[in-house]
């Protein structure tokens, strides 16, 4: 969608400045020109901005901050990732989040937190079941 948005947008700029190439009256087709080319450079601008988005890993959670520079913390047992054949979607509570792309270079960083974070929880109730076994 941002690849064709520039095209869109100059296509209308240009039928602003030359209206007779859309058949429409001057004034009136000028207005509507502009106001739906700001309105598309507007819309380019945010899906532009919406690549700049970043995820950091931690122990038990991962912060998600998008191009607004908003952080939200998700904890691993809570979220769903839904893999599909482009992309793995992050939900939680059955709400949809994020998606990492798999033409990103560490797509796989919140599956390995995930495991790591999984690994560490059956390894605590592990030593927790050997502990009252020894106490009993």
């Amino acid at each position: 969608m941002a690849s064709v948005n520039p095209i869109a947008y100059f296509t209308m700029i240009l039928y602003s400045f030359f209206p007779e190439l859309g058949n429409t009256p001057t004034a009136d087709g000028n207005f509507r020109c502009v106001l739906y080319s700001v309105a598309l450079f507007a819309l380019w601008v945010l899906g532009m901005f919406g690549f700049n988005w970043k995820v950091e890993i931690f122990d038990d959670y991962f912060v998600h901050t998008n191009f607004l520079g908003i952080k939200k913390q998700y904890g691993y047992d809570k979220i769903e990732i839904r893999k599909n054949s482009s992309c793995d979607r992050i939900f939680v509570d059955g709400k949809y989040k994020l998606t990492i792309s798999h033409l990103l270079e560490n797509r796989k960083a919140i599956e390995v937190g995930r495991a790591w974070y999984l690994h560490r929880l059956k390894q605590v109730a592990k030593r927790k079941k050997k502990e009252s076994e020894n106490v009993a």
